[in-house]
């Protein structure tokens, strides 16, 4: 099996290099990707990685609308917040796109995926709708509220995208006949996952 972050090479003897916040975030989940895949549970790691990217907690704050954010992992106020959260769908997107092609999802991990794509579908018409809810403002003069809908927007469709690639890929494997999905399996699978 290839790995994706065979590139990163550990040698015997270390070097410790300054980096800055983004070049430590992309190696960070270029090694949580690597770990997976030595693991071989790239299906799981790629679910939880989908559930990080939404932020469940935070959607559930959007719900009560009290966008309180203190949980950043390099406090700059809520002016500059936006960037390191964009990084972080960022980089969440590309490793997940390099994680998918050795994905393997297990019947579990396919319940868990449709899930969580029906709980995205719903955040995607929540954030919308308050979105729309706003009032009109210009667009230098943003509020933060917007801002935090606004990223949390393209987690979503980061997410959905994501969901939508592995679902292709999923049909491919059912065409191939490879998976069968008969009635009351899906039952079963609630239960025992």
């Amino acid at each position: 099996m290839k790995h994706i972050c065979s590139e990163v090479a550990f040698p015997a003897k270390l070097h410790f290099h300054v980096v800055n916040a983004e070049m430590a975030l992309d190696l960070a989940f270029a090694i949580l990707c690597e770990l997976l895949q030595q693991w071989e549970q790239t299906g799981a790691g790629v679910v939880l990685l989908l559930e990080w990217l939404l932020e469940k907690e935070d959607l559930k704050e959007l719900e009560t609308a009290t966008m309180v954010g203190n949980d950043n992992l390099f406090d700059k106020g809520e002016v500059n917040f936006w960037a390191e959260e964009l990084t972080k769908v960022y980089h969440l997107n590309k490793h997940l796109l390099l994680l998918l092609p050795v994905t393997r999802i297990t019947p579990c991990d396919q319940l868990k995926l449709h899930q969580l794509a029906r709980f995205a579908s719903d955040q995607a018409k929540l954030v919308t709708q308050l979105l729309n809810e706003l009032p009109p403002t210009p667009e230098f003069s943003q509020t933060v509220e917007f801002t935090k809908l606004a990223i949390q927007n393209q987690r979503i469709s980061v997410c959905l995208k994501i969901l939508g690639l592995l679902e292709a890929g999923n049909d491919t494997y059912r065409k191939q006949g490879k998976l069968e999905n008969k009635g009351g399996a899906e039952d079963f699978l609630a239960a025992t996952c």
